[in-house]
């Protein structure tokens, strides 16, 4: 399971680093303005808060594990369209839609906690974001090798590969039984646990699974026919309530909290990641764009770039280290 929805975090990371390169190279090829080699990245960071919405209601609605393969497609789709882009405006769209499907890179992140025991989770996930560290020196490592010789299409492709190892592999991707078991699926969360016992060579407690206290319907609500106006306000109601709930009550302070610290983290995080090509092409005499219109970066600027990417590496194992023992707030 950490293999696989670690495979997520990968791409997703991917995806996010090859940011760095696209603006600089199709910025060459189709002499764009500043503005212009902007928007590329702008337009990526767009889709993915819309997407986050969407795809977290789906995962939601049709389960953890549906929730995700539709993701993995739709940004494995977009970015092999975004390699073929015939022109820049092409490109925009394509890569607003790549945004779009990394919105619900997190549904995996539900996914892996919903499988792991309390005792040890710290540590687990942390190993879980492990895979990200991995992705970003893999995308540096992979533009060292292509970018100069192929460019930036096969850049864009071969980056998608990790998705497509995704949906390969998705018929072995279980369920989650805390989803089923909300759902009313007593007998596949049952099942799915005894596949995970069976694996681990151990045994499931006595007793049976019981549904969450909740609002049942009666049958004849149940039965009644759902409007297509209510098909489609569904979703939308769906993450009003959810905002709701996380915006009031004893939530609100925590949510703001989280909220101003991830803010907090991105924008230093992401413009670090972001400026790095450009950082580079701007200081060596051996970057920029050649007379072909191709981005030209040295060998030794790309060899900079890749062990600049793991600098992240000591962070994760230090964390590691400490998230259960100091706690996860300190």
């Amino acid at each position: 399971m950490l293999l696989y929805t670690g495979l997520a975090w990968c791409a997703d990371a991917m995806e996010m680093m090859l940011l760095s390169f696209l603006g600089p190279a199709a910025k060459c090829e189709w002499g764009l303005t500043p503005s212009q080699e902007s928007l590329i990245t702008s337009v990526v960071f767009v889709g993915t808060m819309s997407g986050a919405y969407a795809w977290g209601s789906l995962g939601d609605a049709k389960g953890r594990k549906l929730g995700f393969f539709a993701t993995a497609l739709f940004t494995f789709t977009f970015g092999v369209l975004s390699a073929v882009a015939p022109s820049y405006e092409w490109l925009i769209f394509f890569r607003f839609w790549v945004g779009l499907g990394l919105g619900g890179v997190p549904v995996s992140f539900t996914l892996y906690m919903e499988f792991m025991p309390t005792k040890g989770r710290g540590v687990w996930l942390i190993w879980l974001e492990a895979f990200w560290t991995l992705g970003s020196c893999i995308e540096a490592g992979l533009a060292w090798l292509v970018l100069d010789s192929l460019g930036w299409r096969w850049l864009l492709g071969l980056s998608s590969i990790p998705l497509g190892l995704l949906m390969v592999l998705y018929p072995l991707l279980p369920e989650t039984p805390y989803w089923l078991v909300l759902n009313g699926d007593l007998a596949g969360a049952d099942a799915v646990l005894q596949r995970m016992a069976k694996i681990n060579g151990v045994h499931l407690p006595q007793g049976g699974l019981m549904m969450p206290n909740q609002k049942q319907l009666q049958p004849d609500q149940a039965s009644n026919a759902v409007s297509w106006q209510q098909h489609v306000m569904q979703p939308y109601n769906a993450i009003a309530g959810q905002l709701k709930e996380i915006l009031s009550g004893g939530l609100l302070t925590t949510t703001l909290l989280l909220q101003f610290i991830w803010f907090t983290n991105a924008l230093v995080y992401y413009g670090l990641v972001l400026l790095t090509t450009s950082l580079h092409t701007s200081e060596s005499s051996q970057a920029g764009c050649n007379a072909e219109g191709k981005l030209q970066i040295g060998q030794q600027d790309l060899l900079s770039i890749f062990i600049t990417s793991t600098a992240e590496m000591p962070g994760m194992v230090f964390s590691s280290l400490l998230v259960d023992f100091l706690g996860r707030k300190r």
